[in-house]
């Protein structure tokens, strides 16, 4: 099987999936590009205190605000995939001081990286803008909850684009009312379309985008499949196979 997405957490959720068959996910290279070009957007909306402006704009105030140097803004990426290192790599490449962590360490030039649970707590601390791009796991269900949130600096970011499953609602709620998180990007929720009556959305500090920071694009996605059914066809595995004890 060949999933058409990078995530397949759906397909292993699913208790009648066949799992003697052999499972793919799509690595698209638009994929990563569409998702660093996302990430690098809300990253300078908030880096330069944009979406400050537009309630500014409707109470006609006239007020400028103060952001730090570039090099002096911390971006940490959870989670090192090919998303998350390409979102790194070229966050870095803007100047700003980037950091990501993962389960296993990463090496990608310009960039801090952290490794698994022990180093979460230094990573999280030293992270002025977080971005989630973590595959859903039974380990990463539930991450920004409480606990991790407490870790960020006081007046964070989140950008989350990953899955819904990755944050505690409640928890991230509590943590925006109460200013330890400035503003969230939330593109991702555990029900989706998020339903009419989620507090989401009409939170004023909460920005939400329905699941649209990558997609799957045929023009290119198609290439990939190809390559993979020309192997099947000739007896080799498919790349990119997932390993359903991890979950990815």
């Amino acid at each position: 099987m060949l999933s058409l997405w990078a995530g397949v957490d759906a397909l292993l959720d699913d208790q009648t999936f066949p799992r003697h068959i052999p499972l793919a996910r799509m690595v698209d290279p638009l994929l990563a590009v569409d998702m660093t070009h996302f990430a690098i957007h809300w990253v300078l909306h908030f880096h330069r205190g944009l979406h400050r402006y537009r309630a500014q704009q409707k109470a006609a105030e006239w007020k400028q605000h103060p952001y730090p140097i570039v090099s002096e803004r911390h971006i940490g990426i959870m989670g090192l995939g090919r998303l998350g290192a390409s979102a790194a790599k070229t966050l870095a490449g803007l100047g700003f001081a980037v950091a990501g962590c993962d389960a296993v360490r990463k090496e990608i030039e310009g960039v801090q990286t952290f490794a698994g649970n022990t180093q979460l707590p230094a990573f999280l601390e030293a992270t002025a803008i977080l971005i989630v791009l973590l595959p859903l796991t039974n380990e990463t269900r539930g991450i920004i909850n409480v606990g991790n949130l407490a870790k960020l600096p006081a007046g964070s970011f989140l950008i989350s684009l990953g899955r819904g499953g990755h944050i505690v609602d409640e928890d991230l709620v509590a943590a925006l009312d109460t200013g330890k998180l400035d503003t969230a990007l939330l593109d991702t929720f555990t029900e989706e379309s998020l339903p009419a009556g989620h507090p989401f959305w009409h939170h004023p500090r909460i920005i939400v985008t329905p699941h649209i920071a990558s997609k799957t694009t045929p023009q290119t996605s198609v290439a990939e499949i190809a390559i993979d059914v020309r192997r099947l066809l000739s007896g080799k595995p498919p790349r990119n196979t997932v390993d359903h004890a991890r979950g990815f």
